[in-house]
């Protein structure tokens, strides 16, 4: 059996088949319902820039930036079954599969990268931060959603968990719900700040995603945490020395 912290770098983790999210129709769960409550003011001024969707699973966030009148939207997603279901489902969406690390932008530029719990797929932190300075225009941001270091680690609705200690500001850990098993690395705010600034990014702002209504209506188990971070929204921009 993989260790956590082998499993939550693995890129075909979403490939194995216990794994029914997507078959779920990711789009229209609540889990990506959530995100996009906390997403969507930003995705105001989106429109008539490049976007860029890192771990975009089966395109949901793709087909949200084209929505809101993104010029461009790409979706890069390792799993190769979230990319077929998503192209079945979304067939005029751009969805290629590959892995953050392998991805060739072949000089392009974007206004706007996202990453919705990807972040936490990926090993090495410095040089991904330096991936998105190379990939992000002048006036571009970055906006990362991740774990919340502290609620992660919280035993919650019954699912078995296995923590691996990292380092003293991460942690792997492995979550088994009834639709499977996924991982992640679970790191603290900081750590993410340190990484970006060593690739000339700043952290401008460092949200708290807790339950909204429309989550906790949908799926009622999460009245219990109503009151706690689950995950944080990041957003990085360059350094005005970098830019």
């Amino acid at each position: 059996m993989p260790t956590p912290l082998e499993r939550a770098t693995q890129p075909n983790q979403y490939d194995t088949g216990d794994i029914l999210w997507a078959k779920e129709g990711r789009a229209e769960s609540t889990r990506t319902g959530f995100f996009w409550e906390y997403l969507e003011p930003y995705s105001k001024s989106w429109h008539g820039k490049s976007v860029l969707d890192v771990g975009a699973g089966t395109g949901w966030l793709v087909v949200r930036a084209m929505e809101s009148g993104a010029s461009k939207a790409v979706g890069i997603e390792p799993s190769a079954n979230n990319v077929v279901q998503g192209k079945q489902n979304h067939p005029d969406v751009e969805l290629q599969q590959t892995t953050f690390e392998s991805f060739d932008g072949k000089n392009q530029k974007f206004d706007e990268i996202v990453a919705v719990m990807s972040f936490p797929h990926i090993a090495d932190l410095s040089a991904a931060f330096s991936k998105i300075r190379s990939l992000l225009t002048e006036n571009g941001e970055a906006i990362i959603i991740v774990p919340d270091y502290d609620y992660f680690q919280t035993p919650r609705h019954g699912y078995s968990i296995e923590q691996q200690s990292i380092d003293e500001e991460s942690y792997a850990i492995a979550v088994t719900r009834p639709s499977g098993t996924l991982a992640d690395i679970v790191r603290k705010t900081s750590v993410y700040q340190r990484a970006a600034e060593s690739a000339g990014l700043e952290l401008v702002e460092d949200k708290e995603m807790k339950p909204t209504e429309n989550q906790i209506a949908n799926a009622p188990k999460y009245a219990t945490v109503k009151d706690k971070a689950l995950t944080r929204l990041l957003v990085f921009k360059l350094k005005p020395e970098a830019s």
